[in-house]
């Protein structure tokens, strides 16, 4: 309990003490500037690093270099690493190098727990959001997001391959939407049935949708293709799923919820599931048709 001469200012400082969390570095200093910046001055904790000349195990210390890096935040306080990197000079070879710095990467200015954390804030909101709340640039939270998705990706076993065959479900959902509205728009591919997302694939023209509904292993096995009324899906569906009837779906229901699911999430291309239920296909016009398995194709 602070006494009757403690000031306003000096309760302000009480601190608690809060783990480093990187194994490899030990903590030489730190300071808490005026501005809230938090810098913690900390040093490798091996003694000796590997020659990347001859291999060989060095020792001996050349000189310190400091090195500014910046790590995740301490609820609103900004926190910065100043590494003291050492560089060793091998007495076989005669060479000077610096140790590796595994915690944030070869000339890396953050540290790579601080890119993986943007990462996943760019995957349930805005990079432009992400960008202005963390202080840095929208190409950067493009990279870590980028990153980050192709780590979830390969714990999926998915890739970026735009080439590679996709399965092929008996209903199929086919729909566009904009990266940038008026610019840039993307196709997007849907498992009805199983309510997922099988393929994200750049442009909307005729050839940029022949070439990715080509990438069906069993085009035959598709029974039916809901989609809006674009003029280039049509011709397309018609040259590679013949066997497929047609679903024209003003609306496009499903594939809006499930390019709105990752236009929110940033994600290029990922297998989201989209809820326990689906809206049914139908016309959402003056007509208002409906199709159901076995009835013929709508004209």
């Amino acid at each position: 309990m602070p006494n009757q001469h403690t000031t306003e200012a000096a309760v302000n400082h009480e601190a608690i003490l809060v783990p480093l969390d990187l194994a490899e570095f030990r903590i030489v200093n730190q300071h808490w500037l005026a501005n809230g910046t938090i810098t913690v001055e900390v040093m490798a904790t091996a003694t000796q690093a590997p020659c990347p000349h001859c291999h060989k195990q060095c020792v001996k210390i050349h000189d310190t270099r400091p090195r500014k890096k910046r790590d995740c935040a301490l609820r609103e306080h900004r926190v910065e690493l100043i590494v003291l990197k050492r560089r060793f000079r091998c007495l076989r070879c005669r060479k000077a190098f610096t140790e590796p710095d595994t915690a944030c990467g070869w000339r890396r200015k953050t540290t790579a727990r601080l890119r993986e954390e943007i990462g996943k804030r760019a995957c349930t909101q805005p990079i432009s959001h992400v960008a202005t709340a963390c202080g840095v640039g929208p190409r950067f939270v493009q990279e870590c997001f980028q990153s980050v998705a192709l780590e979830q990706l390969k714990e999926k076993g998915l890739n970026l391959d735009e080439q590679q065959s996709l399965d092929t479900p008996e209903f199929l959902g086919i729909d566009e939407f904009a990266r940038r509205k008026g610019h840039v728009y993307d196709t997007i591919l849907c498992d009805v049935g199983a309510r997922q997302v099988l393929e994200v694939s750049a442009g909307r023209k005729l050839d940029e949708v022949t070439t990715l509904l080509e990438r069906l292993r069993e085009p035959d096995a598709v029974k039916a293709v809901s989609m809006d009324m674009s003029a280039s899906y049509r011709p397309a569906v018609q040259l590679c799923l013949p066997k497929a009837h047609i679903v024209v779906d003003q609306a496009n229901s499903f594939c809006f919820c499930a390019h709105k699911k990752i236009s929110a999430s940033n994600t290029p291309k990922s297998a989201h599931s989209l809820g326990s239920s689906f809206p049914s296909w139908s016309w959402h016009g003056n007509s208002k048709k409906s199709y159901e398995p076995g009835m013929p194709p709508l004209p």
